[in-house]
């Protein structure tokens, strides 16, 4: 390839190759951030609660891979994208809470 042709090519290809460069910087940082979330959707948590558990009254005393809120993969999706009711929680806490409890007693 001679000067004048890569040179040509440059001036062709300049923006496209900045506006790569940018899209590339920009998905360093929105990719892993949507999975994130993508996963607290899954499990049912919030960003929060995830971050935060030891911090939080209501989960502190539940191990790391335990979580309370989770319903199955298929249903906290459904929830997530589709419900369009409130969630009455404390009382879904409170029965998980109560099976919890009652297996560590077996």
């Amino acid at each position: 390839m001679t000067a004048d042709t890569w040179w040509s090519w440059w001036r062709l290809n300049a923006v496209w190759l900045c506006v790569a460069v940018v899209l590339v910087l920009a998905g360093l940082t929105v990719v892993p951030l949507t999975l994130v979330h993508v996963y607290v959707a899954v499990v049912n948590l919030t960003t929060w609660e995830l971050m935060s558990a030891q911090r939080i009254t209501y989960l502190r005393h539940w191990t790391d891979d335990a979580n309370p809120f989770h319903r199955g993969y298929v249903r906290n999706v459904a929830t997530f994208c589709c419900a369009c009711r409130p969630q009455n929680w404390e009382l879904f806490y409170r029965r998980h809470s109560a099976v919890v409890r009652q297996h560590a007693d077996d």
